[in-house]
């Protein structure tokens, strides 16, 4: 398997793609939350909006938390979406320091 994502992507392209991918799930996800508040509908859970934060798709999540002003009052979901940004910001900085050389290949 590894050996045939490698065949077809190198790994800054995967990456990119995942990212891509992840963060629009994450996106949709936050933005149907969002309309199901006003609509006074079902809703998502916060923990499924967590993990979907730890899956990569902070980075778009975070955004809309001021762009479409959902979940910003709420300081629980914010300071745990501020932990897991962070988390990432120093995962993305670690992989880069130690691994650029796979994004060269």
């Amino acid at each position: 398997m590894i050996l045939f994502i490698d065949s077809v992507f190198n790994s800054f392209t995967f990456l990119c793609v995942y990212f891509i991918g992840i963060n629009g799930i994450g996106s949709f996800l936050f933005i149907f939350d969002k309309m199901s508040s006003i609509k006074h509908a079902h809703r998502v859970k916060e923990n499924h909006l967590h993990f979907i934060e730890l899956c990569g798709g902070i980075f778009s999540m975070f955004l809309l938390i001021f762009i479409i002003r959902h979940k910003s009052k709420k300081m629980s979901y914010y300071s745990v979406s501020i932990l897991i940004l962070m988390l990432w910001l120093v995962a993305l900085f670690f992989l880069y320091w130690n691994f650029s050389y796979v994004f060269y290949d």
